[in-house]
């Protein structure tokens, strides 16, 4: 028997439970950095519902009191049944109401980030299974001194760092590309069609600067001066631009500060690596829990942003040489991302081991 896809589970699973309801709650105006991300499930929602069955409503609603689509026939009553996802971690469900007749994806760890307030709105949910936490990957799950001494509650994804913590109902995944399978297989048929290298000579990093990663990048910068390599460093908003921005580059790094790659079993899984491969980037990171991911997909690693420009050089210089291999490379790389990191395989996993 072939393994189920993701879309098909996540379909039976709305199937099963005779969802009519697709939410995302919070963050459809609000200005924030987690907002591309309820963006990413909102269209993942509606990929969904165009596949479906039966009708399913998808919804992108704001978490205010005074809504008219809150507490109304047209969304949060009883005739209808709901998956909603949701992101106390922002205090963003103030006015989300807890239904017998929804299932919840909830984004935080423990606590409120503003206040360090405990959240215990979905505790019931969890043990019930009728909720699920997404915490953001941060650490593996056989190497912090959250579980050192007992793995026994431990779920660990098959061929990726992520895992489950079975007692809490959370599952940690990273963020994932906003692309869907179909445009990454366009993005593949234009690499595979090529005769040639179509990218400039520029490293382009579309991202926040802050006091994270502000000294490696002032570093990048000065490493792509000295090689003649363009760089550019920005909060492209426009999202066309942005991709076309990463495939058009030389170089598309995720670099990340030391407090983000602390060690093998503890680092900070970018959502930008998943994002560059699926646009057509080579992958790229000084983050060795990265690399360990991408090892078999042609990634270029070093802790040292020296050897590491040192190495995308070399690269650069050899894939003119070696064209049609770096395509087949390429075309891997983005093959593996296509295939496991999207945000259909985020919610399918959620739901497999979360919800189900």
């Amino acid at each position: 028997m072939s393994p189920v896809s993701p879309i098909d589970r996540i379909l039976q699973f709305i199937h099963n439970k005779h969802i009519t309801h697709l939410v995302v709650h919070g963050l459809k105006t609000r200005q924030h950095t987690h907002r591309y991300i309820h963006e990413s499930i909102y269209n993942t929602f509606n990929y969904i519902a165009e596949r479906a069955e039966h009708h399913i409503n998808v919804i992108w609603c704001e978490d205010e009191y005074g809504s008219k689509n809150i507490y109304t026939p047209t969304l949060y009553n009883p005739e209808h049944n709901f998956l909603i996802f949701a992101t106390p971690h922002l205090e963003l469900d103030k006015y989300l109401p807890i239904l017998d007749n929804a299932y919840y994806i909830v984004h935080f760890r423990d606590c409120v980030v503003y206040t360090d307030t405990r959240i215990t709105k979905y505790d019931e949910l969890l043990k019930q299974k009728k909720a699920v936490k997404y915490i953001e990957f941060r650490y593996s799950a056989d190497n912090t001194e959250y579980n050192k001494n007992n793995l026994e509650h431990i779920i660990k994804m098959p061929n990726t760092p992520f895992w489950m913590d079975t007692t809490k109902n959370e599952v940690h995944l990273a963020w994932a590309t906003n692309l869907f399978p179909e445009k990454i297989d366009e993005n593949i048929g234009k690499i595979a069609a090529s005769t040639e290298p179509y990218i400039r000579r520029q490293s382009y990093f579309c991202g926040h600067v802050w006091r994270a990663n502000n000294d490696e990048l002032t570093q990048w910068k000065t490493l792509c001066d000295e090689h003649d390599v363009e760089c550019i460093i920005e909060r492209e908003k426009n999202e066309l631009l942005h991709q076309e921005k990463v495939g058009a580059s030389m170089l598309a790094p995720a670099i990340q500060g030391a407090s983000q790659r602390q060690s093998e079993n503890k680092y900070y899984m970018p959502c930008r690596i998943f994002k560059n491969v699926s646009y057509g980037a080579i992958p790229i990171t000084n983050n060795i829990g990265v690399y360990n991911m991408f090892k078999e997909y042609g990634i270029i690693y070093d802790s040292d942003l020296n050897q590491l420009m040192e190495k995308c050089m070399d690269f650069c210089e050899n894939m003119n040489d070696n064209y049609e291999d770096y395509k087949q490379q390429q075309i891997i790389a983005m093959e593996y991302v296509r295939d496991n990191h999207t945000y259909i395989n985020r919610i399918n996993t959620l739901i497999q081991y979360g919800l189900e």
